[in-house]
């Protein structure tokens, strides 16, 4: 049972064919389009989630209708239910979602400074823990 090693791994026969995911992360330019393809993607995340998380069901196309127009014209955290408690909203009346960068007085698209401002410094701190390592980050 253990003693004999699959026909695919026995030198001198044919090894079956690798996936085509792993020949697409050997060429530079695959990983460039995998790389621009991420950042679309964080990218479509951060203006669905920064303007309103609950998307128009009835509404075919709801990126391309609300989220898209609604996150370009500056209109942040537009949920009108928050994740904190009545008690926990305090009496200020506004009682909603919001974003750190609206607490701290900025408008519109200005608001996600403070979010890049953190993703900036944490990738600089994930940089520096690779070239500390001696390795590269991917």
């Amino acid at each position: 049972m253990w003693g004999q090693p699959p026909a695919a791994v026995r030198p001198g026969k044919a090894r079956p064919r690798r996936l085509c995911a792993d020949r697409l992360l050997v060429t530079g330019n695959s990983r460039w389009t995998l790389a621009t393809l991420a950042l679309i993607s964080i990218f479509v995340s951060l203006m669905v989630v920064s303007t309103t998380s609950e998307l128009a069901t009835e509404d075919r196309c709801p990126l391309i209708h609300s989220v898209w127009p609604t996150f370009w014209s500056g209109h942040m955290a537009l949920n009108r239910v928050s994740m904190l408690t009545v008690a926990e909203a305090g009496s200020t009346g506004r009682y909603g979602a919001f974003n750190l960068g609206q607490l701290l007085g900025l408008h519109g698209l200005a608001s996600l400074i403070p979010l890049v401002a953190v993703w900036i410094i944490a990738a600089l701190f994930w940089s520096r823990m690779h070239q500390r390592d001696g390795s590269t980050p991917v």
